[in-house]
């Protein structure tokens, strides 16, 4: 399923206008990076499912902004900075059920500081950076007048 996924997403990239020019993957093939002939480069990320624990890793959060979705995204610090220091449009959720939701990194990286979205993974000791799923956009409905 999300091998189907990741084929519709390269059709639709190609909708708006770019032409894939080249897929690298990182994290085990769990992340792909895709390259296009205008310059523009998107993050996808295969994930399982939300992170529906994000109300009980940031209470405080959450009780400071009751509007914002109980459930969120996450990614590792690492990869968040990768996605910055190589000028990515968009990172790209995709989720098994065909649904797929897109941030901006700088977004993301600015609520994840601005809020202290930021933990330490107790199992891997690694960083991670997470969203409220509120600030999500789904990327089906995404808008195209950039293109």
């Amino acid at each position: 399923m999300i091998e189907c996924e990741f084929i519709a997403i390269k059709s639709f990239i190609a909708k708006l206008g770019n032409t894939v020019i080249d897929t690298n993957y990182l994290n085990h093939r769990r992340h792909a990076i895709i390259r296009t002939v205008e310059g523009k480069k998107y993050y996808l990320i295969f994930k399982r499912d939300f992170f529906h624990t994000f109300y009980k890793q940031f209470p405080k959060y959450i009780a400071e902004n009751p509007d914002v979705s109980k459930v969120g995204e996450s990614l590792n610090l690492k990869y968040l900075l990768y996605a910055l220091d190589h000028k990515i449009e968009d990172i790209i959720f995709i989720y098994p059920n065909s649904i797929s939701y897109f941030i901006n990194p700088n977004l993301m990286w600015k609520i994840a500081k601005k809020h202290k979205l930021i933990r330490t993974q107790k199992e891997s000791g690694e960083r991670t950076t997470s969203v409220p799923i509120s600030f999500l956009k789904n990327w089906d409905k995404r808008e195209v007048e950039k293109c």
